[in-house]
C-alpha cells in the first residue's frame, strides 16, 4: 500500500508538471522592436551598460582591436571609436560605488584589465592582473549591493567568484 501511494504521488507530480509545461508553452509572447541599428561587421563582442542613467553599447573586434561605443539614448556617431588591444575574449560590466566598470579577460594569456567607464566611453584603467588561463564564462551578480564576478572554465567545470575592490 505504501508503494502504491508513492507511485500515485509520483504520477500526480508528473501530471502537474506536464500540465504546467503545457500552460507555459501555449502562452503568447510579444516582442516590440525599439531600434534597428547597423553596428558594422566583424564585432566579436557586443554588450550594453549604463552610465549616469544613459544606455550604451560597446562593440569590440578581438582580431583588430576596433572598439566603438554608442549612446543608445541619443543615437548618432559613436561616443568612443578607437583601436585598442587585441585578443580580449570576455567582458562584463558592473556597478560599484555609483560608478560603472568594465572587466576584460584574455583566455589565452590570463591577462585581466579593469576600466572605469564614462559617458564618453572608456575613462581610465583602474587595475590589471595576470590570472590563470582558459576561463571562458563570466557573469556578474550582486550580493548586498556589491558586485561579485563569477568565472567558469568549461574544460574542468571549475567556477570561481570574486569581489572587485578599488
Amino acid at each position: 500500500m505504501k508503494n502504491l501511494k508513492g507511485i500515485i504521488g509520483l504520477c500526480l507530480v508528473m501530471f502537474s508538471s506536464f500540465v504546467f509545461a503545457q500552460t507555459l508553452s501555449t502562452g503568447k509572447m510579444e516582442v516590440n522592436w525599439t531600434a534597428d541599428i547597423v553596428l558594422g561587421k566583424g564585432y566579436t563582442t557586443t554588450q550594453t551598460y549604463t552610465v549616469d542613467n544613459s544606455n550604451f553599447v560597446l562593440c569590440y573586434n578581438a582580431t583588430t582591436g576596433k572598439t566603438q561605443i554608442w549612446n543608445l539614448d541619443q543615437g548618432g556617431d559613436p561616443v568612443y571609436d578607437k583601436t585598442t588591444h587585441t585578443g580580449w575574449t570576455s567582458t562584463v560590466f558592473f556597478q560599484l560605488n555609483n560608478k560603472t566598470y568594465l572587466f576584460t579577460y584574455k583566455k589565452a594569456s590570463g591577462e585581466v584589465i579593469f576600466f572605469e567607464m564614462s559617458a564618453t566611453g572608456i575613462s581610465k584603467r583602474v587595475g590589471e592582473h595576470k590570472w590563470s588561463k582558459d576561463w571562458d564564462g563570466f557573469d556578474v551578480l550582486y550580493r548586498d549591493s556589491k558586485p561579485t564576478i563569477m568565472m567558469t572554465r568549461s574544460s574542468d567545470g571549475r567556477a570561481k567568484l570574486f569581489e572587485p575592490h578599488f
